[in-house]
Formats: C-alpha cells, sequence, structure tokens
C-alpha cells in the first residue's frame, strides 16, 4: 500500500492511495482473489498532549479492481478467471509515532469493502480488514 496526504490543519488532511492485495480462500475449488484498490482519503487527527502520538480516523472513497481466479481440482476440470471494478471504501483507524519532527512511524487498521459482481465465484463481495504499518516522512 502507497499513500500521499497533505496537512489542511493540525485537525484535517486530505490524501490518495493505493494498494494490492492477495489471497486464497477455503472455498472447494481453490479460488485465489486480488484486489487492487485507488481512493482519496479524508483523515482526521486528534493532536494529543503527548505530541509523539497521534492518533487518526480516516474515511476512504474510490475505485477497485477485482479478479478471481478459480483453480481446477482435477486436470479434467477448467478453471473460470472472474474480474470486475467497482465503488470501494474504507473506514479505520491508525496511529503516527513522531520519531522526530521529520519521521512517523504508522500504524493502521482498516475494514476495506467494495461489491464485485463475480459470476460463477463462491463469494459475492470481496471485502477484507488490512493491518499495515510503516514509515512516514513529514515535509
Amino acid at each position: 500500500q502507497t499513500n500521499l496526504s497533505y496537512g489542511l490543519t493540525e485537525w484535517i488532511a486530505v490524501g490518495v492511495e493505493g494498494g494490492w492485495w492477495e489471497a486464497n480462500t477455503s472455498a472447494p475449488n481453490n479460488e485465489s482473489i486480488g484486489v487492487g484498490e485507488i481512493m482519496g482519503d479524508l483523515i482526521v487527527r486528534v493532536p494529543t498532549l503527548h505530541e509523539q502520538i497521534v492518533p487518526y480516523a480516516i474515511l476512504g472513497l474510490g475505485y477497485a479492481g477485482t479478479y478471481m481466479q478459480n483453480e481446477p481440482s482435477t486436470p479434467q476440470q477448467q478453471g473460470q478467471d472472474n474480474s470486475d471494478s467497482s465503488f470501494a471504501w474504507k473506514l479505520g483507524g491508525g496511529i503516527d509515532w513522531f520519531l522526530n519532527s521529520n519521521w512517523a512511524a504508522n500504524f493502521e487498521c482498516g475494514f476495506n469493502g467494495n461489491g464485485p459482481s463475480l459470476p460463477q465465484a463462491s463469494t459475492d463481495n470481496s471485502d477484507f480488514w488490512s493491518l499495515v504499518g510503516g514509515i512516514k516522512y513529514i515535509f
């Protein structure tokens, strides 16, 4: 996941983010699913007395491209691939832990939702939880 944000005020920031996630399902036909997203984010920060740690909430709205690949269980079966694009959203929260005035460690948890239409798939959505961490550089 990659993101870029700009602080409008001490409390509000806007940003863009994008990423790609893949996973295998527990369905009987060994489906693998992949989701690529790009979103615009609204970030609400909560300045604290302890300025080194800054919690925040995030709302993202955007676009998701989803594919599902069905692997055949036996050589005689034909695999089916499906893909679709859809509206996507994200709701989450996190913490920026400032190491100095320009660098921060970041930890974030969010729920990502989208509703692709994937014919012959064992699921009708590709919603997922994400738990990410990283390093930020602040200009």
